[in-house]
């Protein structure tokens, strides 16, 4: 019974991420697509008046996100690497799979792990990637 409860979960996974698989001109943000693109965090938003920057706002390596053509994802945080898998259909996004080494954050890096995992819309526009939650607050990136 156990066996089959996983098999069948990873059945699940394996048929989410490919809904997100890019297609072969998925492969630039004048697509709207996250298919191939990395970004870099720039900060945090409740609405386009007020944003304020992610600290520490020095660190060139710090708030990185690359969306690779299979669904998954890879990244860093203030401290630590981050993987998984994501999901996107029309604008909406969702992490179907996270995985993090666990060394303690600095800075907003506490703030951005949980508004990254929350996102469940994303939007590319002016060049720009926004990741949105339930409540419209956002996460805003430029293109890296």
């Amino acid at each position: 019974m156990k066996k089959s409860i996983i098999f069948c979960l990873s059945a699940l996974v394996l048929t989410i991420a490919g809904l997100s698989s890019c297609s072969s001109d998925d492969n630039d943000i004048s697509a709207n697509s996250l298919c191939k693109t990395t970004w870099k965090l720039y900060g945090f938003g409740t609405d386009d008046a007020h944003i304020q920057i992610a600290e520490p706002s020095g660190c060139s390596a710090c708030y990185v996100v690359k969306f690779n053509h299979d669904g998954s994802f890879s990244g860093k945080t203030t401290s630590n690497d981050f993987s998984g898998i994501y999901s996107t259909e029309n604008k909406s996004f969702m992490i179907v799979e996270y995985e993090t080494t666990e060394v303690g954050e600095v800075g907003d890096g506490y703030r951005f792990v949980d508004a990254f995992r929350s996102s469940v819309q994303y939007e590319i526009a002016n060049g720009k990637l926004k990741l949105y939650n339930n409540n419209n607050d956002f996460l805003i990136f430029n293109p890296q």
